[in-house]
């Protein structure tokens, strides 16, 4: 299953990160390089801070597409294997008195993620 979301996922990750990596150009790594900075230290210190904002962009858009594939989670997963997703609409896809339920665990589901 990972490795289908990682196939699906991984064109839209490089175009991300190819436009947030091209700001770090040559000029920096130089004057990194004239301060006393080795090739880590440079990388560490001059190049993250500033593609760290489309890292973040590309984590968050990846973690998205990834929870998003309800699709595939639905045909790849056997029956004791199951994502969140699937194993929340299967509880309450049988009678529409647990559709509170399942809502309530979808709720439950998104907090817990974001707060962790």
């Amino acid at each position: 299953m990972i490795l289908a979301l990682v196939a699906l996922n991984q064109p839209f990750t490089i175009w991300l990160m190819r436009g947030s990596s091209s700001m770090c150009r040559d000029e920096l790594y130089e004057a990194a390089e004239i301060d006393g900075c080795n090739g880590l230290a440079g990388v560490l210190r001059v190049a993250l801070p500033v593609v760290r904002p489309g890292l973040w962009v590309t984590a968050l858009f990846s973690l998205l597409l990834a929870y998003n594939e309800f699709l595939f989670a639905l045909v790849l997963t056997g029956a004791d294997t199951k994502t969140l997703p699937v194993a929340i609409a299967e509880y309450g896809g049988e009678d529409i008195n647990y559709w509170s339920l399942s809502a309530a665990a979808a709720i439950v589901s998104c907090c817990r993620s974001w707060c962790s």
